[in-house]
């Protein structure tokens, strides 16, 4: 069996996967707050409990995590989880468990499943966009990953769309994930809450704490006006930073990952209407296709336990 861990800014989900079939036989959550030493022991207890569920040995550990990841699988940075900057994270994780470990960015990790596994299996030239607490992207171009220079390809989710915007946790004003993210629409809903023109029993939630961006779809489907305007604003600002991708790239396929995946086709037809009227010369271009990721929020974890296949065949 092989493990694959995501990373992201408030949760790490951690999945069993069978290296043959590539099915999720069991997955385990836990929170990722906490410093890098507090997080390495979060790791260690999400493969013990997984071990726990499998007779067959754990051969090897991929993490995928949110932010900036050398190849040598050291976190740089990564503004949703401060304390790992500069932290060591695969030899920390590799000397707790005894077993090889592999560390990608979580998007890349999740663009690595959607190629060999997902929707964008057979594609050559794709993006995969994971909304949740951030935004993160993967970039497929004539059948290669872009990974750049230092394997930091893929940070859209950082790029400006608003230079007079909010200001971001890195600092920066307006970045794309201050508007698009799984983290900008729960605010959104959360503002519409406390402004009543959105209700708690609407979104199927007892207080004001419990509420997720996800959860607009329930008050749009009882026909709250206000829902669909702030869902409208929310699918414009996606398209914004995807139209830009698209300009870049020139995909014939956009994936949408992450935990806003399960929308579903609301989300789907809201962002591909703004991308007709954003993107520049449309109606002269194929136009790109998107489509739900199948692997759904398990996606950049199963792309994680992927990723040590190839660590486990050199080692053979």
């Amino acid at each position: 069996m092989i493990v694959g861990i995501d990373i992201g800014g408030t949760k790490a989900l951690a999945v069993l996967v069978d290296p043959v079939s590539n099915l999720v036989e069991a997955s385990v959550v836990a929170p990722s707050s906490g410093n890098g030493f507090e997080l390495v022991e979060s790791i260690v207890d999400l493969i013990t409990k997984l071990d726990d569920q499998t007779a067959a040995p754990i051969d090897a550990v991929g993490l995928a995590v949110a932010g900036l990841v050398t190849s040598e699988g050291s976190v740089r940075y990564s503004p949703n989880l401060p304390s790992l900057t500069e932290f060591p994270l695969k030899e920390r994780v590799s000397n707790a468990i005894g077993l090889p470990v592999a560390v990608a960015n979580d998007a890349t990790a999740g663009t690595i499943a959607e190629a060999e596994i997902g929707a964008g299996k057979g594609c050559k030239n794709f993006i995969f966009v994971a909304l949740g607490t951030g935004i993160g992207t993967g970039l497929v171009v004539d059948g290669h990953l872009l990974n750049g220079s230092n394997g930091f390809a893929g940070e859209s989710g950082h790029m400006t769309i608003k230079s007079d915007g909010d200001l971001h946790v890195t600092g920066r004003r307006g970045p794309w994930e201050m508007y698009g993210s799984g983290s900008s629409l729960t605010h959104m809903v959360r503002q519409a809450v406390s402004a009543r023109t959105v209700s708690l029993d609407e979104l199927n939630v007892a207080q004001i704490d419990d509420v997720l961006g996800s959860q607009l779809v329930s008050a749009m489907t009882s026909g709250n006006k206000q829902a669909e305007e702030i869902f409208g604003q929310f699918c414009k600002d996606v398209a914004i930073g995807m139209s830009n991708l698209v300009m870049v790239v020139d995909p014939s396929l956009i994936i949408i990952g992450g935990g806003l995946a399960n929308i579903g086709s609301p989300l789907i037809q809201g962002v591909s209407e703004w991308l007709l009227k954003i993107v520049v010369g449309a109606e002269h271009r194929d136009p790109v296709r998107l489509e739900l990721s199948p692997l759904g929020s398990d996606g950049c974890a199963i792309g994680a336990a992927l990723l040590t296949k190839s660590l486990l065949n050199k080692l053979s």
